[in-house]
């Protein structure tokens, strides 16, 4: 009797190790670009990467004006490296920062030229545009859902560079869940990117 459940257990052992050695949310590009009202694609002409936000995960954390948290599951897809970056990420916001605060500010207590004034918004929009992200866990998979070398699960706070692609997820999300951009639109850095690529042509 001992011998026969012995063995039941090793046949259960062998029979879930497949199941144990594959991530439960694990996501291959076909899944993510076959599931268009699951994952939002964000246009991105400005970095070669594929964005992708999962719709299911979004949930707002902290609605008290001006300050935000948002948090949800994006995808980094790297084609040229067959890889895609998953990371459940939370984005805090604060409105002081935004770029309408800014401009506000500077035409409030600044008296310069219309030019000096557009300089000192753009400074103060590189060095601060309002938003963080703190990743809480991650994920690395080849473009077929393998999973991929292992990743520091949890990084520290940081702050969102204006323009990248992480700042276009987080605007795109708070457009989602607010119906206006935290700051300025993504379409105006993508028609930027265009007008910028066409003069070099």
């Amino acid at each position: 009797m001992i011998t026969l459940i012995k063995s039941f257990i090793l046949l259960l052992a062998l029979f879930l190790i497949p199941f144990c050695n594959t991530p439960i949310n694990a996501i291959s590009l076909i899944e993510i670009q076959n599931n268009p009202e699951r994952y939002e694609k964000i246009e991105n002409l400005m970095t070669p990467l594929g964005l992708y936000i999962d719709k299911e995960s979004v949930k707002s954390l902290r609605y008290e004006p001006p300050y935000y948290n948002i948090r949800a599951t994006i995808y980094l897809v790297f084609y040229d490296g067959n890889r895609i970056l998953s990371e459940d990420t939370i984005y805090s916001y604060n409105l002081n920062y935004s770029a309408k605060s800014y401009a506000q500010r500077i035409e409030k207590n600044i008296t310069s030229s219309k030019s000096e004034k557009l300089d000192i918004w753009a400074k103060k929009l590189t060095e601060n545009c309002g938003i963080q992200n703190s990743i809480q866990d991650r994920n690395s998979y080849d473009l077929n859902g393998v999973l991929k070398s292992p990743l520091d699960r949890q990084l520290l706070p940081k702050n969102i560079q204006m323009g990248s692609a992480d700042y276009l997820i987080a605007n795109q999300l708070f457009y989602n869940l607010y119906n206006q951009y935290f700051s300025i639109p993504n379409d105006f850095f993508n028609n930027l990117y265009t007008k910028g690529d066409s003069h070099g042509t």
